[in-house]
């Protein structure tokens, strides 16, 4: 019998999760993720400064947030970012900062991050074959994101997650692979579903979760942990791991217990809504705390009644928003 999320009697759970991009810059060209021509960079004066991020954090602390995810274009590429986890980590209420990269700068900074209080580290690898890391990302770093696993290991981070895109005729014959490796390090991979949005979706790509399911369960059985993730993904013991999996349908809103914010400030309360609110013009505007909690607090309300079904529609890109 397939397996179903169990349905709640509520619309949305708790939003309590702030995913947090600090620059729209990244190291990888993934063909899935970045236009084959690039985006205009984010000018570094749009941005916002630690201090911004600091001071909304705090804000978002004080509304029962706890956990906090630093996501890019590629994190490790902003200035100051160790400084930032320190900060972020020091913040009553912060019960988790967490980082999601695609491990290339990792092994120089595993360290430097478990000092400053990060608690878990999530790397997007789509592929365990060298080669195919290039075809994917346009880059010769394969070996220095297999050396930042090992680094982030050794660190002592729990749990390291593996999030891998699976894509049809692509990388969908690894699967196994990833399981043996995951396993073999005590990592947790998460499989993920092409997400259907731009620069990324074409329907032949798309390889279903349950498909991959079946890929798992031919070699050991699946058995769901109820209550494991507060978020989208269904997590199952597998052997002597866990394993997640990520569907990209409705579900993924209706479960959803996040917000996020661009490198520019702008709060969305879905990854495929086109058009955010601007927390960094109130910053610069002065605004009083209580007033941007306030709007804070009235976005957070839209978030029950969201369901983005049209998902060819949305204009954003994984880069600017944060995977």
């Amino acid at each position: 019998m397939a397996d179903k999320r169990k349905e709640s009697g509520t619309s949305m759970r708790e939003v309590n999760y702030l995913r947090i991009s600090v620059t729209d810059r990244c190291n990888l060209k993934c063909f899935y993720c970045m236009p084959q021509n690039g985006i205009e960079p984010v000018r570094p004066s749009d941005m916002l400064s630690l201090e911004d991020i600091e001071r909304l954090a705090r804000i978002f602390a004080g509304l029962g947030f706890k956990k906090i995810r630093l996501t890019g274009g590629e994190p490790l590429l902003r200035v100051g970012i160790v400084d930032l986890v320190r900060r972020i980590a020091r913040l009553n209420g912060i019960r988790e900062v967490c980082l999601t990269t695609n491990g290339v700068l990792l092994a120089d900074y595993a360290v430097p991050l478990r000092q400053a209080g990060l608690t878990s580290v999530n790397v997007s690898l789509d592929t365990l074959q060298e080669k195919k890391f290039r075809a994917i990302t346009q880059a010769d770093a394969f070996k220095q994101v297999m050396q930042g696993l090992a680094k982030i290991k050794a660190a002592g981070f729990s749990p390291v997650k593996i999030n891998v895109v699976v894509m049809n005729g692509v990388n969908d014959d690894e699967i196994l692979d990833f399981l043996h490796y995951s396993l073999e390090n005590g990592f947790i991979v998460k499989f993920i579903e092409l997400m259907r949005i731009a620069p990324s979706w074409k329907a032949e790509r798309f390889f279903p979760v349950a498909d991959i399911k079946d890929r798992c369960r031919s070699i050991a059985p699946l058995d769901l942990i109820e209550g494991y993730s507060s978020g989208p993904a269904e997590y199952y013991k597998f052997k002597n791991g866990i394993i997640g999996f990520i569907r990209t349908d409705e579900n993924l809103c209706r479960v959803c217990s996040r917000l996020r914010m661009t490198s520019t400030g702008e709060l969305k309360v879905c990854l495929y809504e086109n058009e955010g609110m601007s927390l960094r013009d109130l910053i610069r505007q002065k605004t009083p705390n209580g007033f941007i909690r306030q709007v804070i607090q009235e976005k957070i309300a839209l978030k029950a009644s969201v369901s983005h079904k049209n998902w060819e529609s949305s204009r954003v890109y994984m880069c600017r928003v944060g995977g």
